[in-house]
């Protein structure tokens, strides 16, 4: 399946739900926003298929985009990703980056992210992560009452490889670019 040209520069999370009773013989489905995808219906996916839904029983998302996950799944977990898109606002790039770094925390017993942790460990979007780390050491004051001879032999480069170690990083995607940096679990 194609996504729709208006997909490519939205982050709005969609999933295609198909009817599985239809699936092996004709693909019938919609695309649709995450958030809206609990309350589609049978009519909904069938509409324009010229196949009516007797007989049909179950909705699947069988495609998505915008969501940090590679694998089918139910119009309910769709809806509730929608529902983290809404509550991560502007962060949803961060999000997704958090999650398909594999060193995001689930939300309870869900397979949804917790935006808690998130929010503690994001520490936004930089050109670099030596700009974090320069950003970081002036906001601690971490060379405060060093004399201007003890300066010049700091390992700036060593400092941030070993500052590193505690973040994780990922490249950001679009037209800005940079990395986005978290702290470690």
């Amino acid at each position: 399946m194609t996504e729709p040209a208006s997909l490519v520069d939205d982050l709005t999370p969609r999933v295609w739900i198909g009817c599985m009773a239809h699936w092996a013989d004709a693909i019938v489905g919609h695309w649709f926003d995450a958030i809206d995808a609990a309350d589609v219906t049978l009519a909904d996916v069938h509409r324009g298929s010229g196949l009516g839904h007797a007989g049909c029983e179950e909705l699947w998302c069988y495609d998505i985009d915008n969501i940090p996950v590679d694998r089918e799944m139910d119009p309910l977990e769709a809806a509730a990703w929608g529902r983290v898109h809404q509550d991560a606002g502007v962060d949803w790039p961060a999000v997704m980056a958090w999650v398909r770094s594999g060193c995001h925390q689930w939300h309870d017993d869900t397979d949804l992210p917790d935006l808690t942790a998130f929010r503690d460990r994001y520490c936004g979007r930089w050109d670099s992560f030596a700009a974090y780390a320069e950003q970081l050491g002036e906001e601690v004051g971490m060379m405060e009452g060093w004399p201007e001879q003890a300066r010049t032999y700091f390992d700036r480069d060593a400092w941030t490889r070993d500052l590193s170690f505690d973040h994780v990083v990922v490249d950001a995607p679009g037209p800005e670019f940079g990395v986005f940096v978290f702290r470690s679990c």
